[in-house]
């Protein structure tokens, strides 16, 4: 039944292919999303999805100590023959978003940290303001917008990274919902 929950999936392997890839996320939510909020969400984690797997997986160390590619290489794309995939697919009830990389270097204990650090330290005491890699909120603007986070790595392999959003409810709602983390050392 994959294939008939599946809204999109695609390729990519480079900075420049994502405002491409986003436009065709939002084109195939405009099909089942109504709400503003939601479509904002989903593409705000689609983004964040894409961007992680081309400017972070390909330089993170197991320590996940190195900021990644500056965000303004907009030439900055993965290794010859590597392609990241990403996804969105849908039921009557709840929406998922993922990504795929080649690459398998998330540290997922760290990047709970983060985020549970945006969680009790707030988010302004956790941006990074440095000229290298991201602010390092992402992941917790991922978590935040899904009731489900969901990632698995297999160490120099693959990492995956899926969400789930409820989408017959208001944003408020889904603010309120119980949220669920999981992950896989495979």
């Amino acid at each position: 039944s994959e294939g008939k929950h599946t809204l999109i999936k695609v390729e990519f392997k480079s900075a420049g292919e994502k405002r491409g890839l986003l436009q065709a996320i939002s084109d195939q939510l405009n099909t089942v999303v109504r709400s503003a909020s939601l479509k904002a969400d989903v593409l705000g984690v689609a983004d964040e999805l894409i961007t992680n797997a081309v400017f972070n997986a390909p330089y993170m160390d197991v320590e996940n100590e190195n900021p990644g590619a500056s965000r303004s290489q907009s030439a900055t794309k993965m290794d010859a023959g590597k392609n990241g995939v990403v996804f969105v697919g849908c039921d009557e009830t709840r929406l998922v978003v993922g990504c795929h990389d080649p690459y398998g270097s998330l540290n997922i204990l760290n990047l709970f940290d983060r985020v549970k650090s945006c969680y009790s330290e707030g988010v302004a005491e956790n941006i990074n303001l440095g000229s290298q890699g991201g602010a390092g909120i992402g992941s917790y603007l991922v978590y935040n917008a899904s009731i489900g986070y969901y990632a698995a790595v297999s160490g120099g392999y693959m990492t995956l990274v899926c969400v789930t959003v409820p989408i017959k409810m208001s944003g408020r709602k889904r603010a309120l919902m119980s949220k669920n983390l999981h992950y896989f050392n495979i």
